[in-house]
């Protein structure tokens, strides 16, 4: 039966299923066990109702501090759901930051976005290590968020996708998928306090921080393999996932 990679949540944006890649192993990602999306905070109660159906039972929430204050995630509230984050106040991929920055053109944004991919295996340790762990401990079906969906996520979604052993480029054609919001993304974002003034004088300077491309996430695996030895390297040296774990990972989330 083909599944949706892209199922229907009222309110949800820039949400997906991981499940159907192939893994060189000889077997696929569950459908309906993982699951990437941006800020839910906007999820009404038909969207709550569809969540419910596909038994979500772990939220990890990617944001800073104040992303998650302003602009909270509630649909959970009266379900058997937990809600974990990390207590950081910062991140180099945050979208209203990094428009806040003086930029003179969009090349120059661009270099940004890819110097926050080279620094999220640090800055991100915390968050991923949070997300694998829940995946260890086989707390899914589960959906990780940022605010976007595309750059802390995305980096998190691509980092699963390798250590399930999902050849390369079915990862990177993963992350591509997110241009598919872009227009979307850059409608709302416009619409937005933060954004609004740089959208009016300039919104060309913007664009490389609403799209995803292919270079960011060569970035951030560059930065895996040269000083971690690859992801999976990273993933039992930087954040301490033994190798019975990700055994359990990849029980849980294959087959």
């Amino acid at each position: 039966m083909e599944q949706n990679r892209k199922p229907a949540i009222s309110g949800a944006q820039n949400f997906r299923d991981l499940g159907g890649y192939a893994t060189a192993e000889g077997r696929t990602v569950r459908w309906g066990s993982l699951f990437r999306s941006a800020v839910m905070s906007e999820i009404d109660g038909e969207g709550k109702q569809a969540l419910r159906h596909m038994g979500i039972v772990s939220i990890c929430d990617l944001r800073t501090n104040s992303e998650r204050h302003h602009r909270p995630t509630t649909w959970h509230e009266d379900l058997p759901t937990e809600l974990v984050s990390c207590d950081y106040e910062s991140s180099a991929g945050k979208l209203s930051t990094l428009a806040q920055m003086e930029s003179t053109d969009a090349s120059v944004m661009r270099r940004r976005v890819i110097e926050a991919y080279r620094k999220f295996p640090e800055e991100q340790a915390n968050n991923f290590r949070m997300l694998f762990r829940r995946l260890a401990d086989g707390k899914v079906p589960l959906v990780f968020n940022c605010s976007a969906g595309k750059d802390r996520t995305g980096a998190a979604a691509a980092l699963i996708l390798a250590i399930l052993k999902v050849p390369h480029e079915d990862i990177i054609s993963d992350f591509l998928l997110t241009n598919e919001w872009a227009d979307t993304l850059e409608q709302r974002m416009s619409e937005l306090a933060d954004f609004r003034q740089i959208f009016e004088q300039r919104p060309e300077v913007l664009r490389p921080m609403i799209v995803v491309e292919r270079a960011y996430l060569d970035t951030f695996f560059d930065r895996l393999n040269a000083e971690y030895g690859g992801p999976e390297g990273y993933v039992t040296g930087r954040l301490g996932i033994d190798d019975q774990e990700l055994g359990a990972i990849r029980i849980s989330l294959t087959s």
